[in-house]
This record gives structure tokens, sequence and C-alpha cells, in this order.
């Protein structure tokens, strides 16, 4: 496997790609304009099902985030949602082009502590007025003085703003197959997986990493202050159950 993330989000690229085959790979790239727009090429092998993807994306307003940890350890994360994207998908020769999709971007690097757990959604959708609106949540990480998380926020048509509450999530006993729960005083969601990635590592005293980055159907109510209106939600977005020693 080669592997490379780029040190500023805005130049260059990062890029994944197989040691057993050259013709696999991810690659997300910075095409230097201005707004900033990035050109994602995708290109894989799964069980015999060939996928290919390319698309570009356009960014508004970013959250760019850098956060002390204990012991000079830090976090640097930029995330931005429900940008305006086009493209194309094939899977085992079967076209689909998109022209009116959304994207999200969520980059971080950082010495992270040693004991570092966090819940974390993210997804964006189009409101029944036609409205990009894009979410991302978390609880556990990046917390302020409130408690609420930093990295929790709201884009509405490329604008962002911040949630400053305590989002609460209810993780039941199996998270790749029962419903989530996420809630606070403005937001009302439940998360059905549908699917998962995972990660396990581990060596005693030294590394125990347990990471479930699912998939699945997102439904529910956004009071949306901002907005002054109920926002009613069904779409699929992402959930992530991730603790880690390391």
């Amino acid at each position: 496997m080669e592997f490379y993330l780029v040190k500023n989000l805005l130049q260059g690229c990062s890029y994944w790609s197989s040691i057993w085959n050259v013709d696999q790979y991810v690659r997300v790239c910075s095409l230097n304009t201005e707004p900033p727009s990035w050109n994602v090429h995708i290109k894989l092998l799964w069980d015999n099902t060939a996928v290919e993807s390319q698309f570009v994306f356009y960014s508004g307003e970013f959250m760019s985030l850098v956060y002390p940890f204990a012991n000079n350890k830090f976090s640097m994360d930029n995330k931005a949602s429900a940008m305006k994207s086009q493209g194309f998908l094939v899977i085992n020769q079967k076209n689909i082009s998109f022209s009116n999709a959304l994207a999200n971007i969520d980059f971080t690097k950082g010495i992270m502590k040693r004991r570092t757990d966090w819940f974390w959604n993210s997804f964006a959708f189009l409101d029944k007025e036609n409205n990009r609106i894009g979410i991302q949540l978390s609880q556990g990480i990046y917390d302020d003085v409130k408690g609420y998380s930093l990295e929790s926020a709201i884009w509405v048509n490329d604008r962002i703003f911040p949630h400053e509450e305590i989002v609460i999530f209810t993780v039941p006993d199996d998270p790749l197959t029962q419903m989530w729960n996420i809630q606070n005083s403005q937001i009302n969601l439940t998360f059905t997986p549908a699917g998962a990635h995972l990660q396990t590592e581990w060596f005693p005293g030294f590394i125990d990493i347990d990471m479930k980055h699912c998939f699945g159907r997102i439904q529910g109510t956004l009071q949306m202050k901002e907005a002054g209106k109920l926002i009613e939600i069904d779409t699929i977005g992402t959930a992530e159950d991730h603790k880690s020693l390391w």
C-alpha cells in the first residue's frame, strides 16, 4: 500500500494506491481555484465488482479548527458540508452521471491524546425549498468549556453555523444493525445502519483501536433557529463510533 496525506488541504494531492495493483487507487487533488475546489478520482475492484468514479466539488465556508490537547498535542481540522458536486460513477461498466450532487469533506491531522474516543455523524441533503443543508455532529472530542463539541456545525447554502449545544449519541449494543439516536433540544435524529467499514488493532498494553464507520439512513428533525423553521430529514449519511488507545 502507498499512502500520502497533504500538509495543506488547499495544495497538492492526497492519495492511496494498492501495493498489489497500481490500477487501484483513490486520489484527491486541489485544483488551486477561487473559491477552492477539488478533483476526486477513485478506481477499485471489490469482490469482482469494478468501481470507478471521478467528480469535482466546490467549497463554500470552511470550518478551520486547531484544538490543543494536553502535553503539546493538538489536532488540525478542516471541514465543509453540502458542497456542490458533479461527476460520474461506473459500476461494472454501468455509467451513472450526476450534476446536482452534494459532497462533504473532513480533513484531520494531528497528534491526538493517547486515549481518544468520539461519536460522529455527517450528512447532507436538499430541503423542500432546494436549500443545500449539511450537518456534522460529534460528542466526546474537541469539547468547549461548556461541554459542546467545537466541530459540530450546520451548513446552509455554503454558509456555516456553529452548533453550540451538547449532542447526545445513544449507541445500541450492536451499532452495526440496531438504530442509533442523536439528540438535543434542536436535533432529534435516528440513524439506521446499512453497512460499515471496521478497523480493529490490538497489541497488549500499547494499541487498542475499535472503529466502526457506518453508513445508513438518517431520519428526524432539525430546529434551525438561524432560519426560524423546523426541517424534516430523511436522507443517507454516516455515523462513527471510535475508541482508540494509540
